[in-house]
This record gives C-alpha cells, sequence and structure tokens, in this order.
C-alpha cells in the first residue's frame, strides 16, 4: 500500500490539470481493491481530494442509462397544425399572386389594376396551396409524431397526401405543377445519381457535362417547335424566341415553310419573302440558294452572322442588366455599401459573361444551318430530317459559355420548357389517333398530372429530410418556410435568408445534411 500511496503521489506531481477520465478510472479501481484490503488511502492534491472528485463523475454505464428528455410536440393538436399552416398557406400565394398580377396590370392601365387584384381564380390557387401546406405538416406530425426517425419514415407518405390538394386545382393548374414537380424531382435525381457516380473518375468527368447534354436535348426539342409545331410551346416562352431569334416574320414563315416542305425553294418564294420585306425582287435569271432565304439583307454568311450577334447582345443586356441588378440589391446590398467596387466588377463581369452566352446561343442555332448547306449543298426536305435538329445541338453547346453554378439553372429551365412541349404533343397525337383511351381520359381530366404530382412531392420530401444538399438552395428557401422538418418546425416569413430552422420547444438541434458517404454537404450556389 505504502508502494502504491509513493506512486500515485508521483504521478499527481507531475499533473497541472484536473485527472483525465481514465486516470480517475484507474484511482476508483486502485481505491476500491485498497477498501477490499481493509485499507483507506485518500489521495490528495490542492486541498482537492481525487476521490470526492472521480465519485462525482458518472460513469460511462451511467451515462448511457440517462435518457434524453422527451420531446415535445411542435403544435398543441392536429387542429391547430392544420389550419395555422392553411392559413399560413392560403394568405401567402393569394396576396403573393394577385401582387404579381397588380403589377404588370398597372404598368399598362391603372383601371386594370382592380379587376387583377380581384380575380377568383387567385383565391382558388390559394386554397391548393394551403391545402398542401396544410396536409404536408399535419400528415407529418401525426405519422411521425416527435420522433426524428419516423418523421423521416413518414415524409413520403406526407408529400402523397399533400400532393391530393391538386385535386381541387384547375386543368392549367394542374399540369403547370405537375410539370414543375418533374422537372425539380428529375433535377434532384441528377444530383443524387451524380454523387453516387462521384467515387468512379470516368463517370464523375462525365457527369460535370451532364447539364450540357440536357441543354443540347431540350433545344433540340424547343426550337424544332417553335419552328414547325409553334402550338405546342409556352405562348410566353415562344413569344421570348421570336424576340431573341432575331428574325422578322416574314423572313422567319418563309424559312419554316420551306424547311417543313409547304414551299418549295425557288424565286417565287423568296421574292414573295423579299416584297413583304421591302427588298428589291431578284435579279432575272439569279441563282436562288439556301442563302438567300436565311439571309436576305446580306450577301456573306459571315456578315450577317456577325451582325445577328451583335443585335443579340444588345438585346441580352437589356435582359441581365436589370436582372442582376435588382438580385444584387436585394441580397448583397450590404457587400455593395461596404465595397461597392468589387460588387460592381462582379455584376459587371456577370453581365457580359451571360450576354455572351445567350448571343452565342442565338447565333449557333442559325449558323449551324448555314454550315451544314455549305457542306451538302441542299436544304432539309421536311421538317422531320435529322438535320433539323443539328440548331439544337448546337445551341445547347453553348451553354459551356455560362458560368458553371448557372449551367443547371438554364438547363432546368429550357427542359421544364421541352417537356411541356413533349406533353402537348402527345395529347394532341392521342386525340387525333384515337388510341389509348384511358391514358387519353386520364391526361384530359388531369388524374395523371396529380399521380405525377404526388409521386414527385413524395420524392422531394423524403430529400428534404435526409438530403437536402441535393435540392437547388433557392427551393430549399421556400420550403424552410412554409414545410416541417425531420425535428424543427419550418421558419417564420421574416427570418433571415440564412437562418436554418425556427426555435422549437425540443433542445435537440436539426442534424444538418450529410452525403451518402459521411462527407459534410457541399454548399450549393443558389444562382440567380
Amino acid at each position: 500500500d505504502l508502494h502504491l500511496i509513493s506512486r500515485v503521489q508521483s504521478a499527481l506531481h507531475d499533473l497541472h490539470q484536473t485527472p483525465s477520465t481514465e486516470q480517475v478510472d484507474q484511482l476508483q479501481d486502485r481505491h476500491r481493491r485498497a477498501r477490499e484490503g481493509q485499507h483507506r488511502v485518500a489521495y490528495l492534491r490542492k486541498d482537492v481530494s481525487v476521490l470526492d472528485v472521480a465519485s462525482q463523475r458518472p460513469g460511462p454505464k451511467e451515462e448511457e442509462k440517462k435518457k434524453k428528455p422527451p420531446r415535445e410536440r411542435m403544435y398543441t393538436s392536429d387542429l391547430h397544425c392544420f389550419v395555422r399552416n392553411f392559413l399560413k398557406g392560403f394568405a401567402v400565394a393569394t396576396s403573393g399572386l394577385a401582387l404579381l398580377a397588380a403589377l404588370p396590370a398597372a404598368w399598362r392601365s391603372r383601371h386594370k389594376v382592380l379587376p387583377s387584384l380581384l380575380h377568383p381564380d387567385h383565391a382558388r390557387n390559394g386554397v391548393v396551396f394551403g391545402l398542401y401546406v396544410a396536409l404536408y405538416n399535419t400528415a407529418l406530425s401525426v405519422l411521425g409524431g416527435t420522433s426524428g426517425r419516423r418523421r423521416a419514415r413518414a415524409a413520403p407518405a406526407a408529400g402523397v397526401i399533400a400532393g391530393l390538394a391538386l385535386t381541387v386545382a384547375s386543368k392549367r393548374v394542374k399540369y403547370n405543377a405537375s410539370s414543375f414537380m418533374f422537372v425539380r424531382a428529375m433535377e434532384v435525381a441528377g444530383c443524387l445519381l451524380a454523387e453516387t457516380c462521384s467515387k468512379n473518375p470516368f463517370a464523375s468527368s462525365l457527369a460535370g457535362f451532364a447539364d450540357v447534354v440536357m441543354m443540347a436535348v431540350s433545344s433540340m426539342q424547343v426550337l424544332w417547335c417553335w419552328q414547325y409545331d409553334r402550338q405546342s410551346l409556352d405562348p410566353k416562352y415562344a413569344k421570348f424566341l421570336d424576340i431573341h431569334g432575331g428574325k422578322p416574320k416574314p423572313e422567319f414563315d418563309a424559312y419554316c415553310a420551306v424547311g417543313r416542305g409547304a414551299a418549295p425553294l425557288n424565286a417565287e418564294t423568296v421574292n414573295s419573302m423579299r416584297e413583304a420585306l421591302q427588298l428589291p425582287p431578284l435579279a432575272s435569271g439569279a441563282p436562288v440558294t439556301f442563302y438567300g432565304l436565311l439571309h436576305p439583307r446580306e450577301d456573306s454568311t459571315l456578315v450577317f452572322l456577325g451582325r445577328f450577334f451583335v443585335r443579340e447582345a444588345k438585346q441580352a443586356v437589356k435582359l441581365y442588366l436589370p436582372l442582376y441588378g435588382v438580385t444584387a440589391l436585394a441580397f448583397r446590398n450590404q457587400k455593395l455599401l461596404k465595397r461597392p467596387l468589387p460588387e460592381v466588377q462582379k455584376l459587371v463581369f456577370s453581365t457580359v459573361r451571360s450576354t455572351a452566352f445567350l448571343a452565342t446561343y442565338c447565333t449557333a442555332a442559325w449558323g449551324i444551318m448555314a454550315l451544314q448547306y455549305a457542306v451538302s449543298r441542299s436544304h432539309p426536305a421536311t421538317s422531320h430530317d435529322w438535320r433539323q435538329n443539328l440548331p439544337g445541338v448546337a445551341a445547347g453547346a453553348a451553354l459551356l459559355v455560362e458560368k458553371k453554378d448557372r449551367r443547371g439553372e438554364l438547363a432546368t429551365y429550357v427542359f421544364m420548357h421541352a417537356v411541356h412541349a413533349s406533353l402537348m404533343r402527345l395529347r394532341r397525337w392521342l386525340r387525333t389517333s384515337g388510341r389509348l383511351g384511358p391514358a387519353l381520359w386520364a391526361m384530359r381530366s388531369g388524374s395523371a398530372d396529380v399521380a405525377v404530382f404526388c409521386l414527385c412531392s413524395a420524392f422531394l420530401a423524403q430529400t428534404y429530410v435526409a438530403s437536402e444538399w441535393a435540392i437547388r438552395p433557392i427551393v430549399v428557401l421556400v420550403m424552410r418556410r412554409f414545410l416541417d422538418g425531420r425535428s424543427k418546425r419550418h421558419l417564420s416569413l421574416v427570418a433571415p435568408l440564412t437562418a436554418r430552422w425556427s426555435a422549437t420547444p425540443s433542445k435537440t438541434d436539426e442534424a444538418p445534411p450529410e452525403r451518402p458517404n459521411g462527407s459534410a454537404a457541399p454548399r450549393r450556389s443558389s444562382g440567380r
């Protein structure tokens, strides 16, 4: 015992801090042995009994026995959850839609402001959104309770139940909402697939150009429909293409008529187009070529492409400069006040880069048609000729000019319109062919739209509680203010943009989303 005491005293003499847990466990073991031998030993250091300190520390088994305090409910009752979330979603959606409709009406005429504010569709769409938010949060509370694991498992079922709110919407709203959900689900699935393939270097390098491939495929569909099946496109998007297409209507109509085989490429067709453009007719005996139809004002294709690029750049500056300016004032106003010069430089650089992308996108679409005619010396005979898809491929490759963070956003935007055009063509084919009666009935009644919306809602809900990093940040920003999380209630509308979750009675903080391999989730850019 005396030898043991001397060893312990010499060890404690060298320590200048509180004994570690391992040392305390050794002392407790030695003290137990000393007591069994009817010997009492006290080890003192700085007037503090080490045995007293050790006795106050709970052992590992005692810590495991301690139970966590029960997590309190987020709402007083299920009825309170439903009513509160419904009123919030209804008020926000109705007022937001009314404001968005009133601003353009006030710009055109003051007499149209009041009818735009009081349009009944705003209240109906507000009911749909309020029901979606209320059904999701209530189903998550009922099925998941207060357990984080149970709520994570119940999220897909809550997404399906919330998707049923679309049944009270109009047919147009059903179609637009299901298309939006489908595109977002595809984007999230692509992000998760890229994360899965990140371990393979070859697959990871290919995944870096997935947005460019999606942009090229979507542009093939969109530009083909713009030329030969205009009614399949959204009218607003078709007008956008008209503005940035840079072609007068007589010139564009003549080009499309020859492309789909409705008119031959001869002097009569070209002269009728030139007459509508107030240009002199072709000289007698002059050869009629595809170039005379593509650029009747210019004799050289290179001159036409150069002038077209400059005109399109001017149009793009008018689009992107206000867009980036408003974004900077709304989200980076503090940085503008602290460091005005670097922020203005970023604004100018982003505007120039996006302008170069849009001008290259439109110029490449026309330039590839002139190039293929120079190679083959023949123009596409019909609209179904494979060469009609070349403008979309060339335009989609122009996405490489844009910033990496914006490529996915632009590709998703064009992909959404490509899906819209494909579905409209499918509906028209089913209606004219008389085939697939049940499928046509489902598409007409909106049942197919509701089913797609429910499935995509379940997928996004599961991703929201398990892999939030895979969702676009601007979408997460909205979801956090309306949909409850795994262990926290949604944020208030006036919460800061950087806030993660609202304060709740629970003492357990929301765990940050992690990747499947356990690494920290990347911080994705919110885009503009």
